[in-house]
């Protein structure tokens, strides 16, 4: 079903379209939010109006060129010059030392990975390896995960609009209390090498990376088990899976590095 309709206004982005859709929108060429068209808008007739989110809202004075397309197609859904509030400067949605951030899935403001140059990223590289060191010394194999991962197989670099890395890992448990008992041996390890890490849930954590310049960037580490047929993989993924699917791990390349990465990646 088309996605038609689509406007820009100071109340946010509307839209007409029967099925679910993600919109990426981007000022002046650089993609700054994405959201999901009916789950986060309102209906209004046919339309869905989805707001504009909060932590935006400080940026949205000025004159801008609003773009809208469907996530990962290329044709434009609109494009278009409009002026939000009243002054007549081009809107820049940078953080307070001047660099670009964008929105990420919580709506939240982070720095992307877009713009930043092979020495900015070469902490969270060097922490990747670590990481992965860390936890084979306690006998698990980690690789990339999601985005991380996609950004590696796809092009071999991290991806623009990203703005943390992923790993992933199967436990050889298969009981979830067990999973979580692993976990937490692995938070110990990790931070008897320095890391401060942030724990998510019973089996996910994060680790920060601090930057040249200062930015600290997350790197998460999602623990994951097989149970019955099924991959179980924090925090969002259960869905039938073969362990050859994973195992054993495979390399690819990530700015210049590589990395173990499961045996289909596609999969």
């Amino acid at each position: 079903m088309p996605i038609t309709r689509v406007r820009v206004d100071a109340a946010g982005v509307r839209a007409r379209s029967r099925d679910e859709a993600v919109l990426d929108v981007s000022f002046d060429g650089r993609r700054i939010w994405s959201f999901w068209l009916h789950r986060d808008g309102q209906r209004v007739g046919l339309d869905h109006l989805v707001p504009w989110p909060e932590t935006l809202e400080d940026f949205l004075d000025g004159v801008v060129e609003v773009t809208v397309q469907e996530h990962g197609a290329e044709e434009e859904l609109l494009r278009e010059e409009i002026r939000l509030g009243t002054s007549p400067d081009r809107i820049r949605v940078v953080n307070g030392r001047g660099r670009p951030i964008v929105l990420d899935k919580y709506f939240r403001r982070v720095e992307s990975f877009a713009g930043r140059s092979d020495e900015d990223v070469e902490p969270l590289m060097a922490s990747i390896r670590e990481v992965i060191e860390v936890v084979a010394e306690c006998g698990i194999e980690a690789f990339l995960a999601y985005g991380t991962l996609l950004g590696a197989v796809r092009d071999g670099k991290l991806i623009g609009h990203d703005s943390d890395a992923d790993l992933g890992y199967v436990s050889r448990h298969h009981e979830p209390a067990d999973v979580v008992i692993e976990s937490f041996a692995l938070q110990r390890a990790l931070q008897a090498r320095g890391y401060q890490v942030v724990r998510y849930s019973g089996a996910a954590i994060k680790v920060d990376v601090i930057e040249p310049d200062g930015a600290v960037r997350g790197l998460d580490l999602f623990g994951g088990f097989m149970r019955d047929g099924m991959l179980h993989l924090l925090g969002e993924i259960r869905t039938p899976f073969e362990p050859e699917w994973i195992f054993p791990l495979t390399e690819a390349t990530l700015e210049g590095h590589s990395f173990p990465v499961p045996a289909d990646a596609d999969r």
